[in-house]
């Protein structure tokens, strides 16, 4: 029976090499993905250390010991068989949606519930979601059959009912950046499970439509600001009538990365951080 399975495994294919080729392909190790994070890790300590080269900061060295932490975690990470992940893959995505529930009972601050408060610390529970959700996704490719749209499609809806829950809660927290994490994700893992280009086709057209439904919200929220001599009547007026469920704030963030000097041309308001961020970069 051992034979039979091991030949099975390996049987001869046209352009497939021999036995012994297979095996180091298994087992090839991934050094792109570590040599990223050295490169970002050392760009971000780079930057605390150059923004506080005048006042004498050491919040650098600190960051330097959290990237050490960081990367010990990622390599003992790596050495665990990947099945094991895959086999309490339901477990790890039953407690991330547990814990995103907790966060409604849990304080209010700055306006948003995103945070279980154990009283030592606080912990954020969207951030172990995104991880979660990740290696279920993972686990329901794995099982799904993958070959021709229709196929695959089974699949696809499954992995997009395992995602739109969390991103659902995380939205109602409110915690917009969260949530616009996890579709680059799902479509990550759909790209390495070489899903049918069509299908990448179709959902790049429904990114654009809703991308122009976005815009055309923004746009209409700043027209309405403006022809109301009270703006912040206004405000509340339009998230009343408007059909995208989107906050004030949330508004004004996409507005000032599209047009800064439209929404806050003296750069006192929500403009303020891009403009210090531009002065920090440009005096090094």
């Amino acid at each position: 029976m051992a034979e039979r399975t091991k030949s099975s495994r390996f049987s001869p294919v046209e352009g497939s090499g021999t036995e012994d080729e297979i095996l180091q392909q298994e087992i090839r190790t991934d050094w792109i993905t570590p040599l990223c994070l050295v490169g970002l890790s050392l760009i971000s300590v780079l930057f605390i250390r150059s923004a506080q080269a005048y006042v004498g900061g050491s919040q650098w060295k600190m960051q330097i010991v959290w990237c050490g932490i960081g990367f010990s975690v990622y390599f003992v990470a790596s050495w665990i068989n990947y099945q094991i992940w895959m086999r309490y893959a339901h477990f790890f995505y039953a407690l991330a949606i547990l814990a995103l529930l907790l966060v409604f009972s849990g304080p209010v601050l700055y306006g948003a519930q995103r945070w279980i408060d154990f009283g030592l610390f606080k912990f954020q529970p969207s951030e172990i979601a995104k991880w979660a959700t990740l290696v279920m996704g993972a686990s329901i490719l794995a099982r799904s059959k993958v070959g021709d749209l229709r196929d695959s499609l089974r699949g696809i809806v499954r992995l997009a009912l395992c995602f739109s829950l969390p991103m659902f809660l995380i939205f109602l927290q409110p915690d917009l950046g969260s949530t616009l994490v996890f579709p680059p994700i799902a479509f990550s893992l759909l790209y390495v499970t070489r899903i049918p280009t069509r299908f990448f086709i179709a959902t790049f057209a429904l990114f654009v439509v809703i991308i122009g439904v976005l815009g055309w919200d923004v746009f209409r929220y700043y027209q309405y600001k403006s022809e109301n001599p009270r703006p912040s009547e206004a405000t509340i007026a339009y998230e009343e009538m408007s059909l995208v469920p989107l906050k004030d704030y949330q508004r004004k963030r996409i507005l000032t990365f599209i047009a800064p000097e439209v929404e806050d041309p003296h750069g006192v308001g929500a403009n303020w951080n891009r403009i210090q961020a531009l002065i920090a970069v440009a005096t090094g």
